[in-house]
């Protein structure tokens, strides 16, 4: 091919290129406000969390897994998954690490986002390539790169997005390459691949409000605070600004 010829394609390439990335932004931007609005708008939520971690990009066996649950009415919320459970009200936000055997408590915080480790609008400023996959019946995919950006944790997080616009799956594709179990000297460094799936969930659960009280976690007495009995073992850190 002549050399204005190919100049000619590569330059045509760049162009089709940024233009793609560009309407691919404008429409994550569109559909990840959508996205952020629907769990604005839910008031009351139920939704089973998986979580999965994989050894590398493409191993089909997990390393480690766990299933857990979310739930959520206006500000209150109830979460449990890894064997940390975390229990908030309009008092407190209470968060019991199991396998440390700690409970923290701290004044409540706000529960209308995304119950998704991934702020949605700032990855889009970040991503250097975006993919669109329509998954049919209202489903989409947005593959999000990050291999160019600099001191950046993920390589890739791919994120699914239900016919309800909200989350259905996330997965992130680690940079850093570890050993994820240090006492098997037989293996080697692998960038690792995190899944987490959103399913069951409901819009309009019946939830009891005992789900939410702090009283099977904590005792109040005055202006302090103890483990309850169940938990009198466990580390107890009051993080609560000292009332006057």
């Amino acid at each position: 091919m002549h050399m204005m010829n190919v100049k000619k394609h590569f330059l045509l390439l760049l162009i089709g290129g940024a233009l793609s990335l560009q309407l691919s932004a404008q429409q994550a931007t569109a559909d990840f406000k959508k996205v952020n609005e629907a769990y604005q708008k839910a008031t009351s939520l139920s939704m089973d969390v998986g979580y999965k971690l994989f050894a590398n990009y493409t191993s089909a066996s997990p390393f480690e897994s766990s299933n857990g649950k979310y739930i959520k009415q206006n500000n209150n919320y109830y979460s449990e998954l890894l064997g940390i459970v975390t229990v908030q009200n309009a008092k407190h936000k209470i968060t019991i690490n199991q396998e440390q055997k700690s409970l923290i408590l701290t004044n409540p915080q706000d529960a209308g986002k995304s119950p998704s480790p991934v702020m949605l609008d700032s990855m889009l400023t970040l991503c250097s390539k975006i993919e669109f996959t329509d998954l049919g019946e209202g489903r989409k995919l947005y593959k999000l790169h990050f291999a160019t950006v600099e001191n950046f944790e993920y390589d890739r997080i791919d994120i699914e997005i239900g016919n309800n616009w909200l989350l259905s799956k996330l997965v992130f594709f680690y940079r850093k390459a570890v050993i994820l179990d240090e006492t098997n000297k037989s293996l080697q460094k692998e960038k690792p691949r995190l899944e987490i799936t959103y399913s069951s969930i409901n819009t309009q659960p019946a939830i009891s409000a005992e789900l939410f009280s702090e009283k099977k976690y904590i005792i109040q007495s005055g202006k302090s605070y103890k483990a309850a009995p169940a938990y009198a073992d466990y580390r107890f850190l009051n993080l609560k600004p000292a009332q006057k």
